[in-house]
């Protein structure tokens, strides 16, 4: 995981998050409304199967379900309220 943005104000902020192929885990629900774009390889969360360019939000309350991946995956995500870190 790393750090593009983060902004003290609010608890919002910007991650790029690296998972490594054969990855899995388990998400919790959104504390705001929640971003996520696929940026490279592909991704299967809360039944749905993400890849390249696939884009999915998530509104405050929201539990992603287990996230897995095969071949790893590159993604982007973002927030604007309290830190979902």
């Amino acid at each position: 995981m790393r750090w593009v943005h983060e902004n003290t104000v609010t608890g919002g902020g910007l991650v790029l998050l690296d998972l490594p192929a054969g990855w899995s885990g388990k998400g919790s629900a959104a504390r705001g409304p929640l971003e996520e774009f696929v940026l490279a390889g592909e991704l299967k969360t809360g039944g749905q199967q993400y890849g390249k360019w696939d884009y999915a939000y998530r509104p405050a309350g929201r539990v992603a379900g287990r996230y897995a991946t095969k071949g790893g995956a590159l993604l982007l995500a973002w927030w604007n309220g309290a830190n979902e870190l």
